[in-house]
């Protein structure tokens, strides 16, 4: 049963990764899409080049498909390029971190019906509280690199998410009525680790303001050893 994760660098693709190897599942390679556009209807486009670190700590080859980013174009664009990679590699099931987006469900089901690939969607409408917990209680390590909802503090950005502040985030979309999963682009997130990881991903980067939000702006990344601690995530 072998499948490639479409990682996007986030949470949710990490965490549908982690699921398919936990449930027996082999992986073969890793696909990341790399947008031209920054608001693709499809696509994370933040921080999506990190994926290629990512795939190196879990030591996976990794394969990138670049897409327009343009409206129902980039469908068929990554139709065209999960194509290309199943000449070279062998694989049936392809992961992805799909929480509640029909649009996106539909589109991508739709491709990978054309191409003959089975779909594993773990977190498809789950309890978003819950996830939020298991990522923690799983070992995944991840900070937010954007927020874009009101009431949710941009004094999250850079720092790893962790029991605490989940119920700060329950809390406050309970409050102020945001997805606490970040399902409708809330927040924008960054994993570091998890226990697949063979390396830990390493940033430095200086938090923007903008407006009520913010974002992290990331100016230097790369993989330390499991030990690096504080000089692994050094923010200003």
């Amino acid at each position: 049963m072998f499948f490639c994760p479409l990682l996007s660098s986030g949470k949710d693709s990490n965490y549908a990764l982690m699921w398919a190897i936990l449930h027996g599942f082999k992986p073969k390679c890793v696909i990341t899409f790399y947008s031209s556009r920054d608001d693709s209807y499809m696509l994370q486009t933040i921080n999506t080049e990190l994926a290629s670190l990512q795939a190196e700590a879990l030591g996976l080859k990794h394969y990138w498909i670049r897409v327009s980013g343009l409206k129902e174009i980039e469908v068929d664009e990554i139709r065209k390029g999960l194509e290309r990679i199943l000449r070279t590699e062998d694989f049936t099931y392809v992961t992805t971190g799909a929480l509640r987006s029909d649009y996106q469900k539909v589109r991508f089901y739709s491709v990978f019906n054309e191409l003959g690939l089975k779909p594993i969607s773990p977190q498809w409408w789950c309890d978003q509280g819950k996830y939020l917990e298991r990522l923690v209680d799983y070992g995944v390590e991840f900070i937010l690199t954007r927020v874009a909802a009101y009431g949710l503090p941009v004094e999250f950005i850079g720092k790893i998410v962790d029991r605490e502040m989940v119920e700060r985030i329950l809390l406050l979309a309970s409050k102020y009525g945001f997805n606490p999963a970040f399902e409708g682009g809330e927040a924008e997130t960054l994993v570091l680790y998890t226990p697949l990881y063979k390396k830990r991903l390493c940033i430095e980067g200086e938090i923007i303001r903008k407006g009520f939000g913010g974002e992290l702006l990331i100016k230097k990344a790369w993989l330390g050893d499991n030990s690096s601690g504080d000089r692994c995530l050094i923010i200003r």
